[in-house]
């Protein structure tokens, strides 16, 4: 979502990809563990290049083997997975904390929060204790509390929505903020503006299409406005402009 909102430009990430090069289903599609390891490598592997497959990546035909995980691992294969963040200009610079209610609630216009809590020592009517043993995101407040998004399943939880009401003055948002922290992305306009130069009354019939198969140019280029300014940046002299098509297409 920061990502998304600094470079107006929204690609669904491969959270399988970053499940593998954790080695650990679990681990790797926690939101602390992901935002670390797109911090670290600076690479996020789009969901086109590395499909969602619902099941651990350490089996082979059966047998354990462990680098069949790494072989699907974006940051340790640059030149055989597309990055993400090549199309969208940004940088990740660092992790910030937000473990006030007011900087909470600051942070949470700009994107969700990374928190984890323990799911264990619990007071008796709450969903979390001071601990750090279940991960999760903070994806939103209202004036009764924070709104958490669960890892159970999209109709878990008592609003059958995956998510749960840390209520203002309990123990259970004391332990989610005392975690919350959020990945900082800041745009590369250095970078965004070596390639991409606006034109002001663009003809279309003086542009010219590239070839799809040649470029990489897939569906979500099309159909992104800032994905496919961005493809064209990149493209440099074979792209001759973006324009947004009546037809849609």
């Amino acid at each position: 979502a920061r990502v998304a909102v600094a470079s107006e430009n929204y690609i669904p990430f491969s959270i399988q990809s970053f499940m593998n090069c954790a080695q650990r289903v679990c681990i790797g599609a926690q939101p602390h563990s992901v935002t670390g390891q797109a911090r670290k490598s600076d690479f996020i592997v789009p969901e086109t290049d590395v499909p969602f497959i619902r099941r651990k990546c350490m089996y082979r035909d059966g047998v354990k083997d462990m680098k069949f995980c790494l072989e699907t691992c974006g940051h340790l294969h640059p030149l055989k997975f597309n990055n993400t963040l090549h199309d969208q200009f940004v940088v990740i610079a660092g992790i910030g904390s937000a473990q006030s209610e007011e900087k909470a609630i600051a942070v949470l216009q700009g994107g969700s929060l990374t928190t984890c809590y323990d799911n264990t020592n619990k007071r008796p009517g709450e969903k979390c204790g001071r601990g750090c043993l279940h991960a999760n995101s903070v994806i939103g407040y209202s004036k009764e509390g924070f709104i958490v998004q669960n890892s159970y399943g999209k109709k878990w939880g008592p609003f059958r929505n995956g998510t749960f009401l840390a209520p203002n003055g309990t123990i259970c948002e004391l332990a989610i903020l005392q975690k919350a922290f959020y990945p900082i992305v800041l745009y590369d306009y250095d970078r965004a503006n070596a390639f991409y130069t606006q034109w002001e009354g663009v003809d279309e019939g003086e542009l010219t299409f590239v070839d799809e198969s040649v470029y990489g140019v897939v569906d979500y280029d099309r159909k992104n406005w800032g994905t496919a300014k961005n493809k064209c940046a990149f493209i440099g002299s074979a792209c001759k402009g973006v324009v947004e098509l009546s037809s849609g297409e």
